[in-house]
């Protein structure tokens, strides 16, 4: 009787060779795709890590320069800072522009390497000048995603 029950069931077909191969290559090909693309979600997060980094860096920098007399905040423009205690190569510029006759606009830019050691920033070697062939905006100052831009009020 238990014999009887298997003649009855169609016969079963196998996987051919050329179906499991063409069935290893796309999971080989879906698998490539799933790690390249989990390698360059951890690269952007390092570099959004650096980046977040600079900036919040750049914020007290800011502050000190609110914090100093208002007389004498003009003569930082055109000087170059580089953020302490970070782990890894930076140089920052500050600009100082008369926004009006009692405000100053104070624009602090860094550019910083990437874990590939590429620069973010027009600054390529990061010596906090404006080289030529470094302004690609042609606004002739260095410019990054790394920016803190503020108005300061010195009237009476």
């Amino acid at each position: 009787m238990h014999t009887d029950f298997f003649k009855n069931l169609p016969p079963r077909n196998a996987f051919t060779l050329l179906e499991l191969s063409i069935a290893i290559i796309f999971l080989a090909v879906v698998l490539v795709a799933l790690l390249y693309s989990y390698s360059q979600s951890i690269k952007t997060s390092t570099k959004l890590q650096r980046i977040n980094q600079a900036l919040v860096q750049v914020r007290k920098e800011m502050e000190s320069i609110k914090n100093m007399n208002f007389a004498d905040i003009p003569s930082l423009n055109n000087t170059s800072f580089q953020i302490e205690n970070s782990d890894f190569e930076n140089r920052g510029v500050i600009y100082v522009e008369n926004f009006d006759t009692d405000t100053l606009r104070i624009i602090l830019t860094v550019c910083l390497k990437d874990v590939h050691g590429r620069v973010i920033g027009e600054d390529k070697d990061l010596d906090g000048v404006l080289d030529p062939g470094e302004d690609i905006d042609g606004d002739g100052r260095i410019s990054s995603p790394v920016s803190v831009e503020t108005l300061i009020y010195g009237g009476q």
